[in-house]
């Protein structure tokens, strides 16, 4: 599987210390100048180049094109750890 490393290596460690200045909602971690992002990988976001090798994933069969992932549990601390009701109906 292929993929471009837009962060530095230990980008998830100094998350915990940048959490206090986001710009984000809360839910999510959002800055305008990340400084974890590499100079070589805030070009390839700003202009979406990072997202090219998973389309050849997804030409090599190694992905598929479902739809959105879902969101992480350790970024989105509302999200409830029990299934609600919708979750564990069957379909009718």
């Amino acid at each position: 599987m292929y993929k471009f490393r837009t962060m530095v290596v230990d980008a998830e460690a100094r998350l915990e210390a940048l959490t206090p200045a986001t710009d984000g909602n809360g839910v999510l971690f959002k800055m305008q100048r990340d400084p974890r992002i590499t100079l070589v990988g805030g070009v390839l976001s700003r202009y979406s180049l990072d997202e090219l090798p998973q389309l050849l994933n997804v030409l090599l069969g190694d992905m598929s094109l479902v739809g959105p992932r879902p969101p992480c549990r350790a970024r989105s601390p509302s999200t409830s750890p029990t299934p609600t009701v919708a979750s564990t109906s069957a379909p009718v």
